[in-house]
């Protein structure tokens, strides 16, 4: 089976947690299926200037043409975006960087059987337009913000995304919400429709016990008897402030923010105002293994966003054995146990507050969660994947027949 995977959303040289999703996914993939073959176009916003002085951009501008990630091919082309124009415009400049790639990985000798697609707008409209020409089958995941943001901003990009529902031979989503939105408002099928799920790498997470981990509180300098930790970056969306202002009436406690982005000054200026510099401790970014030293030590993660589609930080998080706050968004609630739903907030620092609160002074019990996030492996969601991606080839087959 070849695939060919498709999406802005996929690490790059310049930043390796750029949809780190997407490829945690593509990972798990061939490590349970080695006779999957996968290749990735991952295309980026042309700019010209490599510098973190311009942003986003400017790293964008330092990605590579191409690189092995985990042993996986990834292809950086790039597509240009216009500013004011952009949202329309966009898909175009996509379309012609997904067919001229595909084409020449083609060429090169890897026939693909079918396209994995992720997000819909602008990647899942502009590979419908693609396929156009590659005449091969494809799906799309739906990840969030594509269904339950965009749509509502721009009625054409509504359009366009109603289109791709149509015409993939699998509409995807990371939680039964967004499979809901995408049924109810945009008119996805019913036949076609599939709920995978992102799982949690257990062997990575690992489960830190009440007795490891006090330890690693006093590894790591914990002063007070509890610990709060936030993680994400430091956007509005992610609502650490939110949290930081709650930490005002919560008693012996310290709040630990793992996180970079364009928020760390207003964050540092809040931190201050409200005089929490001895509470609130502001981490930077951190890969993946060195975050979970902060998992196993916390005695509660706060996700307080106002847009999640799957919120994989609750999921690590509770494989550490850390119980979570979230804020009742989406597909938040398919995430928490069915025992903890009053653990899911309103967006705002009070509702979060009284919630923190209640979750810090109930019982200890972090085998509970760690058994939880264990019904998350990601042994189900790639069983689940390949199955689809036999049947889509076996569609793209019979349509070519």
């Amino acid at each position: 089976m070849k695939v060919l995977v498709v999406s802005s959303l996929y690490p790059n040289n310049a930043n390796l947690k750029h949809g780190i999703f997407v490829h945690h996914r593509m990972k798990q993939l061939r490590a349970h299926y080695p006779e999957i073959e996968i290749k990735v176009i991952a295309p980026v916003p042309w700019f010209p200037i490599a510098s973190d002085t311009f942003g986003e951009y400017g790293r964008f501008a330092k990605a590579a043409a191409f690189e092995v990630i985990d042993g996986i091919e990834v292809y950086h082309p790039r597509y240009l975006v216009v500013p004011k124009v952009g949202m329309q415009l966009t898909p175009l400049s996509f379309a012609r960087a997904i067919r001229t790639t595909a084409e020449q990985i083609k060429a090169d000798g890897f026939d693909f059987e079918m396209i994995d697609g992720h997000y819909y707008y602008p990647d899942g409209v502009a590979l419908e337009r693609a396929c156009r020409t590659l005449k091969v089958p494809f799906n799309v995941t739906a990840r969030g913000t594509d269904i339950n943001f965009i749509p509502e901003q721009s009625p054409a990009a509504r359009q366009k995304i109603e289109l791709v529902l149509q015409k993939t031979t699998h509409n995807l989503a990371v939680c039964k919400a967004l499979m809901d939105t995408m049924q109810d408002d945009l008119g996805a099928p019913k036949h076609n429709a599939v709920v995978a799920r992102n799982g949690v790498d257990l062997e990575l997470f690992a489960y830190a016990d009440e007795n490891q981990q006090t330890a690693q509180q006093q590894k790591l300098g914990l002063k007070s008897s509890k610990m709060i930790l936030s993680v994400g970056h430091l956007v509005e969306r992610k609502g650490h402030h939110l949290i930081v202002d709650a930490m005002q009436h919560i008693d012996d406690c310290e709040l630990w923010i793992l996180g970079a982005g364009e928020m760390r000054n207003s964050l540092e200026q809040q931190i201050k105002k409200l005089g929490l510099e001895h509470k609130v401790k502001l981490l930077g970014e951190m890969t993946q293994p060195e975050m979970i030293q902060y998992y196993q030590s916390a005695d509660c993660l706060v996700l307080a966003s106002s847009r999640e589609g799957w919120a994989n930080v609750l999921l690590e998080a509770m494989a550490c054995g850390t119980p979570v706050v979230a804020t009742n968004i989406w597909g938040t609630p398919e995430v928490l146990p069915e025992s903890d739903q009053q653990y899911l907030a309103p967006r705002s620092s009070d509702a979060l507050g009284h919630a923190i609160q209640q979750r810090l002074s109930a019982p200890s019990n972090r085998a509970y969660y760690r058994q939880h996030a264990e019904k998350f492996s990601w042994q189900a969601t790639v069983d689940l994947l390949k199955g689809v991606f036999e049947n889509t080839i076996a569609s793209g087959k019979k349509t070519v027949s």
